[in-house]
């Protein structure tokens, strides 16, 4: 059996690559990247033109806007709902626990396949919505961190000519695969300690929650309950930095 198993190998082989393979087209590296492209242009505009039926552009004088951008975690990949996703859990926590401070509103602009190059052509447009506050939850989908470093930057000087205050999000990732995600996060932390950017590690402090439930549905995306531990994890940072704007 050994001795015919290698032939009718090669003969399955030759069958497929010469007789069964010509028949169907073949996509160019090209044409991959091409609809790769379309693609998350597709997503980019379905998640700005939902943004534009929930909010008007021009934000109500007695409210704080948070917004988050990011990739699939962002935008909810993981959550059961919609309601679960960390954005909207946050929301429900700056404002249930406000003491007579304004109303905070988080619009998600989570792009899924996204990194920091593709996302920053459609910070103009996120930016139109007068946020106050800007979550940069990125580092996943990035993995040349000199790259990261500049885009995370450009990000970082538009958010502060808004007169916004910048909040880095480290991009929580499973414990189990760590390696890496860790150029990402350097590159991140690199940039928040020389321009003095407020930040959470999700990643360190997801860690201490390890045995209290299911958190990730893969390596990157968070079940219900993890966006849940997101959101809390987020809150005291968002909290801090909304409360120094009431101070100007």
């Amino acid at each position: 059996i050994n001795l015919l198993a290698a032939p009718i190998g090669c003969g399955f082989y030759y069958l497929y690559t010469e007789r069964i393979a010509p028949q169907y087209p073949q996509a160019t590296n090209e044409k991959v990247q091409l609809m790769e492209s379309e693609l998350k242009k597709s997503n980019a505009r379905y998640v700005l033109d939902d943004l534009s039926v929930r909010y008007p552009k021009e934000k109500p004088d007695d409210t704080h806007r948070v917004l988050i951008i990011g990739s699939s975690q962002t935008w909810g990949s993981g959550a059961l709902r919609e309601t679960d996703r960390f954005s909207n859990q946050l929301e429900m926590l700056l404002n249930a626990q406000n003491n007579g401070r304004l109303p905070a509103e988080c619009l998600n602009t989570g792009m899924p396949s996204m990194n920091s190059r593709s996302l920053y052509p459609f910070f103009q447009e996120m930016a139109a919505y007068e946020p106050d506050v800007v979550i940069i939850n990125l580092g996943h989908n990035d993995e040349y961190p000199t790259r990261f470093s500049g885009f995370l930057k450009r990000y970082v000087a538009d958010t502060w000519a808004l007169d916004a205050e910048p909040i880095f999000s480290l991009e929580p990732v499973s414990r189990e695969i760590w390696g890496p995600w860790l150029a990402a996060h350097s590159a991140m932390y690199k940039v928040m300690i020389d321009l003095d950017i407020p930040h959470v590690d999700t990643t360190i402090e997801l860690n201490e929650y390890f045995d209290t439930g299911f958190i990730f549905w893969d390596s990157v995306h968070l079940t219900s309950y993890g966006h849940k531990l997101v959101a809390e994890i987020l809150h005291d940072e968002v909290r801090h930095v909304l409360d120094n704007l009431r101070q100007r």
